[in-house]
């Protein structure tokens, strides 16, 4: 494992307010060519839509967002033993998070404190790793959230919440629900 002292700090810093000023792609491209093969690879597996095999912090940030995302599942569910729910640990702090999830009546709210609780957790992985794979692995997945957060629209999600909400209703009265 390497140290990235020049490549770490020429990034900016990430705020979850703020759109980003370096894009993810852009990131990738200039980390990767400082990585070796090996590490190259393990960040982009990190960054896939289903990880495996991955190490470290990313390791722990990925194990609380799968045991957050099933305990949704199991509170969506009516707190059944849902099957749909992936193979995964069953962490207290994760049950918390998904139950104030559960509460939040704005979609657009409950996202950007989804949002904010992965930029928290992040952040509190970051303790000890300023140079290092780790610290690249973070800053990747905290850049993630901050691009995902910079493009919510209000008006454009409000429009596509009522429009989605209108075929459903429309689906269940047709078919007798």
């Amino acid at each position: 494992m390497g140290s990235y002292y020049y490549l770490m700090s020429s990034f900016p810093s990430l705020d979850l307010k703020t759109a980003p000023t370096v894009s993810l792609r852009d990131f990738i491209q200039a980390v990767t060519a400082q990585l070796s093969e090996k590490e190259a690879s393990a960040l982009l597996e990190i960054l896939s839509d289903e990880p495996s095999c991955v190490k470290g912090a990313a390791a722990d940030y990925l194990r609380w967002d799968k045991a957050v995302r099933n305990a949704l599942v199991k509170l969506r569910a009516g707190g059944e033993s849902a099957a749909d729910c992936r193979e995964g640990e069953s962490i207290p702090s994760a049950a918390a998070t998904a139950a104030a999830l559960m509460k939040i009546d704005s979609p657009l709210k409950a996202e950007q404190f989804w949002d904010s609780e992965r930029w928290n957790y992040l952040e509190n992985l970051k303790t000890g790793h300023c140079f290092d794979f780790d610290a690249a692995a973070l800053y990747a997945l905290q850049l993630r959230i901050a691009e995902r957060n910079a493009r919510f629209r209000v008006d454009t999600g409000e429009r596509n919440y009522t429009e989605l909400y209108k075929t459903v209703i429309d689906q269940a009265s047709k078919s007798g629900v």
